[in-house]
């Protein structure tokens, strides 16, 4: 296995690959995504370890979504039992995703501990046990630099973690040599990585003022509560097919970043 290096288009193409996948099978792919929903709704009840239960499982659910993806992609023809296909393919890797996801929880939850020396847990008690954000958590002594010291540290987290479950099953990569290789395939290609990104909050925002849109044109119709609950209905089956397309093109990124030696 080598590094690839892609040109700076190359992150809007993963986006369009990933959009085109999802509608060639959006019935497997978006069931695959809600069930992974479910799972992650269903560990929430348990505020602590849920939480940590859904950073361990997180690897492992997000290399299921992009094998699925892979399926579909590499199909001409529609493929049946996605899912069932998809967990088959990951089950082998089931020991070395439990790994990783151990390592993403750990790393995680280090972050988590270092906010904590800065508000004093307040932001760490919203992300791991699920507490509600109110006036006064946000008005807490340290709570916004806790937040911006969070999202920094996390951000190299994430990068590391990106590839990881793609290059430990399908490239046989030891967890420890994943993370590292993620890591650097994301910033020799940062150019393409940030173009994509970027390209993702320009589908949200536009998903967004395609909501409001859809709400000032139905609320000059009339209808009162009516209204508010096909907006809310829109907004949700949006915001799921995004995250459900999301996850189908971060595929495309490991395959073009990386080429079998």
């Amino acid at each position: 296995m080598k590094l690839n290096l892609v040109p700076a288009r190359s992150g809007i193409s993963w986006i369009k690959e990933g959009a085109t996948t999802f509608f060639r099978n959006p019935l497997a792919l978006s069931s695959t995504f809600i069930l992974f929903m479910i799972v992650l709704t269903v560990l929430s009840v348990f505020p602590l370890a849920g939480g940590i239960a859904a950073l361990v499982l997180l690897p492992g659910m997000t290399l299921t979504m992009m094998s699925a993806t892979r399926l579909v992609a590499e199909s001409k023809l529609p493929v049946p039992g996605v899912i069932g296909r998809a967990l088959a393919d990951v089950r082998g890797s089931t020991r070395s995703l439990l790994v990783l996801g151990l390592m993403y929880g750990a790393g995680y939850l280090l972050i988590m501990g270092i906010s904590y020396l800065i508000d004093g847990g307040t932001l760490a008690r919203l992300m791991l046990v699920g507490e509600p954000l109110s006036p006064e958590a946000i008005g807490a002594p340290g709570f916004m630099a806790a937040t911006w010291v969070t999202a920094i540290l996390s951000m190299p987290l994430s990068l590391a973690f990106w590839h990881a479950p793609g290059l430990l099953h399908w490239y046989q990569v030891p967890p420890a040599k994943a993370l590292f290789f993620s890591l650097v395939a994301c910033l020799r290609n940062w150019k393409a990585y940030a173009l994509f990104l970027l390209g993702w909050v320009g589908v949200i925002l536009a998903l967004n003022i395609a909501v409001l849109i859809l709400g000032l044109l139905l609320g000059s119709i009339g209808g009162g509560e009516m209204v508010g609950a096909v907006l809310r209905t829109c907004s949700t089956a949006a915001m799921l097919i995004a995250g459900a397309v999301f996850l189908c093109s971060s595929y495309f990124p490991l395959r073009d970043s990386f080429i079998p030696s």
